[in-house]
């Protein structure tokens, strides 16, 4: 999970002011992704709904008024339970 956030970029901006964030499948109630950071301060990444090519994802970090893609697989490297992050060998 470290590496999927400290390499993510954008792909394309979206919308530069985004007031409606539920048109892109955006909730600021439910963030995908919380980062803790060593100063204690905390960052909300948010993933919503598929682009149009289907292939990107739309996200917005928290904060942020500008709506972007992301690659698809974001999705799945941040998507993780407890049960996935704990290590299976010492099972």
């Amino acid at each position: 999970m470290q590496s999927t956030l400290g390499s993510l970029t954008s792909d394309k901006l979206i919308e530069p002011n985004a007031t409606d964030l539920k048109g892109f499948g955006l909730r600021p109630a439910d963030p995908r992704c919380l980062v803790m950071r060593k100063d204690g301060k905390t960052d909300r990444l948010l993933i919503g709904g598929r682009y149009a090519d289907r292939l990107r994802l739309l996200s917005q970090a928290a904060g942020d008024a500008r709506v972007f893609t992301v690659a698809s697989t974001v999705k799945k490297h941040l998507d993780k339970r407890p049960d996935d992050l704990r290590d299976q060998a010492a099972c």
